[in-house]
């Protein structure tokens, strides 16, 4: 393992473990990116936006540790929200999984009757196209990761429905307490990590 990396598991009555996914936290290749003479380094996690080579030993694990973990804590819900890019993928696969309609965040301007946000991160800047959702619908939301805790804030000042928790494959940090706390909203992450700083 980096010395700069840990992980922790979810705590769950199944006591579910997911090795794939600490792999490919620990195999990821770093990238950086320079924003207008300023640099930012993460790191290409395989089930990430920018993973490329996702083994389908990843991809079941993900998908069942999500669907283990929601019919443990939700009764019932109507959709699925996940936002581009990354998340959504995951959101249509645990839909067909769970049989459920998924709504898209597209992060470009598609059709009409949408409202567009803009989302601006550590090193990017994205916008969040919502397409109207009932009120009275009950939502979980799907994401891959949880880095600044950007997207996930957007999200929930921006869906009109009645969100019920979060769901996200690896937090980088503890982010998500902080937002979790500040909305009142569950946030569950597969696996939790703290990435300390890069010598």
């Amino acid at each position: 393992m980096r010395k700069n990396q840990s992980t922790q598991r979810h705590p769950s009555k199944y006591a579910m473990k997911f090795p794939e996914i600490e792999k490919a936290v620990i195999e990821a290749s770093p990238i950086s990116i320079n924003d207008k003479n300023e640099f930012y380094e993460f790191y290409e996690y395989a089930f990430g936006e920018h993973g490329t080579h996702v083994p389908h030993s990843l991809v079941k694990e993900v998908v069942l540790g999500f669907s283990n973990l929601i019919n443990e804590i939700v009764d019932d819900f109507d959709l699925i929200v996940s936002p581009e890019p990354g998340g959504h993928s995951w959101g249509l696969l645990l839909g067909h999984l769970l049989q459920k309609d998924v709504i898209v965040l597209r992060n470009h301007a598609v059709g009409v009757n949408r409202s567009s946000k803009i989302v601006i991160n550590g090193y990017s800047k994205k916008q969040l196209n919502y397409t109207p959702v009932n009120p009275e619908s009950k939502v979980i939301v799907v994401d891959d990761i949880i880095s600044s805790g950007a997207t996930l804030q957007n999200i929930i000042e921006n869906v009109s429905a009645s969100i019920l928790g979060i769901y996200a494959i690896y937090s980088k940090g503890n982010r998500h307490r902080e937002i979790m706390n500040r909305y009142n909203i569950p946030i569950h992450v597969l696996v939790e990590g703290l990435e300390f700083n890069k010598a």
